[in-house]
């Protein structure tokens, strides 16, 4: 007679037998249960991984790298840091008892995105002629993005920043595209009818167009104030290169005032100011051009008189050795301004530079002449002069 006996139970044996052979089968142990991670998942990294094991006394082995941990991966102690992305593997160990299936979490940082987020802000809102900035902060791998803000029918803009372009049929302003990631403030002035208009925009983001921000305009057209009127209009200057060139303005209305430079009509210097004034260091050859500026406020705009720049080179421009032995020298320079000679023998370091005449008086060219009756009887003579 064949039969079992024995219970199914870990840690005994089912014996079975028959035919007079008796067989012993011992049961498998059991398995230590799977780690539970907290959190299981991430994407907000840095984040810290708690490991617990329902199997009591079981010790938790993980890694790092997505593969099986062992008995000879790190023991887990404490929370493990994670500052980046990471496929954490954990199971759980205990003499007698089968390892644990492993458990496995995701942790990676958080998405980025490549955008450009715009937020509108509005300045003297409920008057005649408020004021809106858009700032654009490319987000991720951003290589080119334009702005374009739709401006709603009833209203018109004004004192365009930068390179905005207004398309009235489209009813909307365009600045871009840039070919960069900088972050970049643009500004406008709306006016119309009294009321409340809404405004949204789109930016393109490396080719792709998404919403950008809206916000509300307000305008009111019962506000009393006057527009900006120009009292001095920039003056014509002429600098050496290199020198510090400042422009000015002055101008009336109702506050606060915007000054916005241009230089040869159509090219922005620097963002809108509440300073009236333009410094120029260090001015080069490339300086020279037409200098002027847009005056805004909420009641209007006022553009100045175009002021010319002239940069100068300073040259001795010729040298001419006469019979009497003194020297002709011929200059180039500033028109109406004090300019000194200097001379010497020897161009040796040290050489000794004096100073021989100081000049007041040249033509309306800036060109001027000396003569040196005292360059008799030097073997050489060298000659430059200056602005002192």
């Amino acid at each position: 007679m064949d039969g079992v006996s024995g219970a199914e139970t870990t840690g005994t044996n089912l014996v079975i037998t028959g035919s007079g052979v008796n067989s012993v089968i011992p049961t498998a142990p059991p398995q230590v249960a799977t780690p539970v991670l907290t959190p299981a998942t991430a994407s907000n990294l840095p984040v810290s991984v708690t490991m617990t094991d329902a199997t009591p006394g079981a010790a938790i082995y993980y890694t790092l790298d997505g593969s099986l941990p062992t008995q000879n991966s790190t023991l887990y102690t404490n929370a493990v840091p994670l500052a980046s992305a990471s496929a954490l593997r954990a199971a759980a160990f205990e003499t007698g008892y089968t390892p644990s299936v492993a458990a496995l979490g995701e942790y990676a940082p958080v998405l980025t995105t490549n955008t450009v987020a715009v937020t509108p802000s509005i300045g003297a809102n409920a008057t005649v002629q408020p004021s809106v900035s858009l700032t654009a902060t490319p987000q991720g791998a951003v290589h080119c993005y334009a702005v374009v803000e739709t401006i709603p029918f009833g209203l018109t803009p004004s004192g365009l920043s930068g390179d905005g372009v207004w398309n009235p049929i489209a009813g909307a302003i365009l600045w871009g595209p840039y070919l960069d990631n900088k972050p970049r403030v643009f500004s406008f002035n709306v006016s119309g009818a009294s009321g409340t208009y809404p405004l949204s925009g789109q930016v393109s983001v490396n080719g792709y167009s998404m919403s950008a921000g809206a916000t509300n305009v307000v305008v009111n057209t019962s506000v009393a104030g006057s527009a900006p009127q120009i009292g001095t209009q920039p003056a014509n200057q002429a600098a050496l290169t290199g020198s510090t060139v400042q422009l000015t303005v002055s101008a009336s209305g109702s506050t606060p005032l915007t000054y916005q430079w241009y230089f040869n009509t159509n090219t922005p210097l620097f963002s809108p100011s509440s300073n009236p004034g333009l410094s120029l260091p260090g001015v080069t050859p490339q300086s020279a051009g037409f200098y002027s500026v847009i005056i805004t406020n909420v009641f209007g705009s006022v553009t100045s008189s175009e002021a010319s720049l002239t940069i100068v080179s300073p040259v001795v421009s010729n040298i001419v050795k006469n019979i009497n032995g003194s020297v002709t020298v011929n200059f180039v320079g500033l028109p109406n301004v004090t300019t000194r000679v200097w001379a010497t023998t020897n161009l040796a370091v040290p050489s000794d530079w004096q100073p021989i005449f100081t000049n007041s008086t040249t033509t309306a060219g800036g060109v001027w002449q000396f003569i040196d009756v005292n360059a008799t009887g030097y073997p050489a003579r060298f000659y430059r002069f200056s602005t002192p």
